[in-house]
């Protein structure tokens, strides 16, 4: 089911001061078109690079990046291509790209419609386990969360064309008519009523390893 979800007045204000300033903006003319279309400061698109398109010369640098996709599993956080684990979101921002190969100024189509990374965080307090996804200025239309007793799936829009989606087996039981979920202008809350009283070692339920000691 869809929890019942709340805007904050103060993501309502920022989300109109945002159209207003998007409305007061002048079109560009013709004449302010940057050298090859591509606009200094911008940003290249692949994975894992940090590199912003100076000149025509930026194109002569080597863009170290991830090809493969983010995982966030158990705590960890590590690209599908490298592997390499961390339970620090920070460090796994910072973690250089594992291929080299040319910056990319320009994202296609469905890439504007792909998943970006989030960080987010849990806690918990009294009866409730709060998650925080840090999104800013997130859209009430489009940003939903769905949840049974043992699972969570959330969808954040946010940032035009920005979307994030956390799925998880959760460590204990819910009850999801009792939970929600709220808007602000920095993060999406989502409240969780736990089922039970005791409290969880972890947010995702670990699933044990195969077992291949019961050999013959």
């Amino acid at each position: 089911m869809k929890l019942k979800k709340t805007v904050t007045e103060s993501l309502k204000k920022a989300l109109l001061k945002q159209k207003e300033e998007q409305n007061s903006k002048p079109v560009a003319s013709e004449g302010s078109e940057t050298e090859n279309g591509v606009k200094p400061g911008t940003m290249c698109k692949n994975s894992g690079c940090t590199t912003s398109y100076v000149d025509e010369r930026t194109n002569d640098e080597k863009c170290w990046h991830h090809h493969g996709t983010p995982i966030f599993h158990e705590g960890y956080k590590f690209w599908t291509c490298c592997q390499k684990r961390t339970t620090d979101f920070d460090e796994f921002l910072k973690q250089e790209g594992c291929i080299s190969g040319c910056h990319r100024w320009e994202l296609t189509a469905e890439e504007k419609e792909k998943k970006v990374v989030c960080r987010y965080d849990w806690y918990a307090m009294g009866n409730f386990i709060v998650i925080s996804v840090f999104a800013k200025l997130s859209d009430p239309e489009q940003t939903f969360v769905e949840a049974n007793r043992t699972s969570l799936y959330a969808h954040v829009a946010f940032g035009g064309s920005n979307k994030f989606e956390l799925q998880l087996t959760l460590h204990g039981l819910i009850v999801p008519e009792r939970s929600s979920v709220m808007l602000s202008p920095t993060k999406v809350e989502i409240k969780l009523r736990k089922e039970d009283i005791g409290s969880w070692p972890s947010l995702e339920l670990k699933l044990p390893k195969d077992d291949n000691s019961n050999k013959q």
